[in-house]
């Protein structure tokens, strides 16, 4: 039902719904969910594989005036960013990734899995191929 999508977000944010809404493309909820979810003033972010065309109603988005946004998946850039990490392009240091060489990629999927098994978590890891 419509009214159920701002009804519990209303109840969550006191009436004030929210600043900042992503919608995922082909998710099969009609973007205007999203739209009716979004205070005044928030941001729309569109993102997602887009494999089809579909038409959007833009009466809510204006009259709330809202912040629409959109981010490429990605698709297609996979051979650019392997380009970018190997030329060391891009700046890891902040961030907090296991290293792996290749030949010890059966040993550290097994750790992985018990981990995850463990804990529900897994960390992020490069594998060195070179």
């Amino acid at each position: 039902q419509d009214d159920n999508w701002q009804k519990e977000v209303a109840s969550i944010t006191s009436g004030r719904m929210t600043k900042s809404v992503v919608y995922i493309a082909d998710c099969n909820i009609p973007i205007s969910k999203a739209f009716s979810v979004a205070a005044q003033n928030a941001s729309i972010v569109y993102t997602g594989a887009l494999n089809k065309s579909s038409a959007i109603s833009f009466i809510t988005a204006v009259k709330k005036q809202l912040n629409i946004l959109c981010v490429n998946s990605g698709y297609g850039n996979t051979e650019a960013s392997i380009n970018l990490i190997t030329n060391n392009a891009i700046n890891f240091n902040n961030i907090k990734i296991d290293t792996i060489k290749y030949q010890d990629v059966p040993t550290a999927l097994n750790e992985m899995s018990e981990t995850l098994k463990k804990t529900g978590k897994v960390s992020d890891t490069i594998v060195e191929m070179i």
